[in-house]
C-alpha cells in the first residue's frame, strides 16, 4: 500500500493563493463553498441570488488575500465574518435600493377587480395617492425596516441583523412607522 498524502491546511492553500496560485484559490473555494451558498441563500437576496453569490465571491477573495495566520485566528471563523459583513452590506445596498424603486415609481394603480360602481373606483383611487403620500412621510429607516419585514420577509432578528441594530429597535421603528402611516391615512 502507498501512503496517502494528507490534504493541504487551509493555511498551506492560503498562503500559495496569495502567491497567486490559482489551483489553491481553487480549492479553498470549494472547501468554503457551502458557507458562500449558506450567505447568498438569505432571504433578502429573493430574486437577487446571483448577484448576492457573485458579491460574496468577491468577499471571499478579498478575505484570502488579506488573511494573516500570524493573529492567530482560524480560517473557517475569518471567512465566516467576512462573508456575514459582506452579506450584510449587500442586504442593506438591495433596501436602500428597493426603497428608491418604490418611492421613484409611478403612482399606484388602483385594483379595478371587483370594483362596481365609479364611486368605490374613485375610493380606490384615492386610497392609492394617500397611501403613497403616506409612505413618503415615512424616514429611510422606517422605511426599510416596512421594507424588510413585509416586502423581504425577513423577521425582526434578520431585520435588525441587517441594519445593525437591535430587535427592540426594530420593533420600536416598526411601531413607530405604522403609527406614522395610521395618522397620515386619516387626516
Amino acid at each position: 500500500m502507498y501512503p496517502v498524502s494528507p490534504l493541504p491546511t487551509d493555511e498551506c492553500l492560503i498562503r500559495a493563493a496569495q502567491r497567486g496560485d490559482d489551483d489553491a484559490y481553487r480549492l479553498l473555494l470549494e472547501r468554503y463553498a457551502p458557507l458562500i451558498g449558506k450567505w447568498s441563500m438569505r432571504p433578502i437576496f429573493h430574486g437577487a441570488v446571483d448577484d448576492a453569490r457573485a458579491e460574496l465571491l468577491h468577499a471571499f477573495w478579498q478575505a484570502v488575500t488579506r488573511y494573516d495566520p500570524a493573529r492567530g485566528v482560524r480560517p473557517a471563523g475569518y471567512f465566516d465574518a467576512c462573508l456575514r459583513y459582506a452579506a450584510q452590506n449587500a442586504g442593506k445596498r438591495i433596501l436602500r435600493r428597493r426603497a428608491r424603486e418604490v418611492t421613484t415609481a409611478t403612482p399606484m394603480e388602483p385594483d379595478t377587480a371587483g370594483i362596481d360602481t365609479p364611486e368605490s373606483a374613485c375610493l380606490q383611487a384615492d386610497l392609492c395617492r394617500r397611501l403613497t403620500q403616506a409612505l413618503t412621510t415615512l424616514t429611510a429607516r422606517q422605511y426599510a425596516v416596512l421594507t424588510a419585514l413585509y416586502y423581504g420577509g425577513l423577521s425582526r432578528a434578520e431585520t435588525a441583523t441587517l441594519l445593525g441594530c437591535s430587535p427592540q429597535a426594530v420593533s420600536d421603528t416598526h411601531r413607530r412607522a405604522l403609527a406614522r402611516l395610521r395618522h397620515a391615512l386619516t387626516e
